[in-house]
Parts: C-alpha cells; structure tokens; sequence
C-alpha cells in the first residue's frame, strides 16, 4: 500500500467513528498524556491545534498551560514550521493557517530551542506503525523539523486504535515518534520508561 493509499485507508476508517466515540476515546488519551512521566518532567511542550478527525488534545493544551508549562503551537511560514508560545487565552490567539490548520497569530512570540531541556513533543500523523514509524498528511513539516532539532526531545502521538497499523512506509531518514498513547493502547520504544524494553498495553 502506498503512503496516498493509507492516507485514504484511515480517513475512512475514522469516518466510520461517531462523535461521542471520538469524544470519549479522545478524553482517555488525553488522561493518559497528562498522567505520563514524560508530561511531568517536560518544561517546554510542543502541541498543535488538532483538526476535526484527530484525536482532541485540546484538553492538553489547556492543563499544560495552567500547570505554566512552556506551551507552543506551530506555524508554518516562508515554506518552513516555527513554533510560537501561547498562554491560557490561546484560543483567542488563533487563525487560519496555509493548510487550514488553526495556528497562534504572529502576536505570540516564536520559541527559540536553544539550550532547552525536558522538552516534549506532541506529533500528529494520519497512521503509527508499532514500532513508532510515522505517517504525516504529505507536507513533511515535522520530519523536517525533527531533522532540523539540535537537542534532545520526546517525541510522543496521540491516535485512535484504528490508525495504529503494520507496515507504515516510510524513509531511511524518518525519526520514529517514542511513546504512542491510544484509548487502549500504550506502545513506548526501549528508551522511555517505565517500561525496560517496547511494550503494549
């Protein structure tokens, strides 16, 4: 199957999810983010405004930044991803962005990662493979952005059961996500604990 194909192969399967699943499957892996070790320890988090067939992690957004977290959402500007800081009026703070995702106005200032520790980063993607691999929506903002990071960082998704599948294709040079969280499934590389080696739950 080819990346296009899988692409469509999940959006119709989330098509066939109602919103109150949605809703409640979203509010389990929000619990389970917000419970992490890796939530608790981060200083700096990076999140996005979720589009209406992901997982709704507005809930995160909302906790890291009453828990005066470093929260930054990103945008995409001269063909490139930057991140910019918000606060807990953040949802006044948004627009339209060039691929119609909602996105901090340039009233909020770009976050500089220099010298940063415990950051944590929350990715989206269309489908995970068990093994962390990552598919986006095409753009590659992110597996440029991961290229690009000079420090080290959690990377960490957010998915519904039905977009974690085998294989998901990818490149040499893709970086896996570490933690993926689902409404049933916990999948960690060997890196992160508190587990010793890749597990599922």
């Amino acid at each position: 199957m080819t990346k296009q194909e899988l692409r469509n192969e999940i959006q119709r399967r989330i098509a066939t999810l109602t919103s109150s699943y949605r809703q409640e499957a979203s509010a389990i892996i929000c619990s389970k983010i917000l419970s992490s070790e890796e939530y608790r320890n981060s200083q700096t988090i990076l999140l996005y405004v979720p589009l209406a067939d992901e997982v709704d992690i507005s809930a995160v957004i909302e906790q890291a930044v009453n828990d005066t977290r470093e929260v930054a959402l990103p945008v995409i500007t001269r063909g490139t991803m930057i991140f910019r800081r918000v606060d807990s009026s953040w949802r006044n703070h948004l627009k339209a962005g060039a691929l119609k995702v909602s996105e901090p106005t340039d009233t909020c200032k770009e976050l500089v990662f220099n010298g940063r520790k415990n950051v944590l980063i929350l990715t989206p993607g269309r489908a995970f493979s068990p093994q962390g691999m990552r598919l986006g929506r095409g753009a590659g903002y992110y597996d440029r952005f991961f290229s690009s990071l000079r420090m080290e960082a959690v990377r960490m998704a957010a998915a519904f059961d039905l977009q974690i599948t085998d294989p998901v294709p990818g490149e040499p040079h893709d970086l896996p996500v570490h933690i993926i969280y689902s409404e049933s499934r916990t999948i960690r590389d060997g890196a992160h604990p508190p587990t010793a080696r890749r597990s599922e739950s």
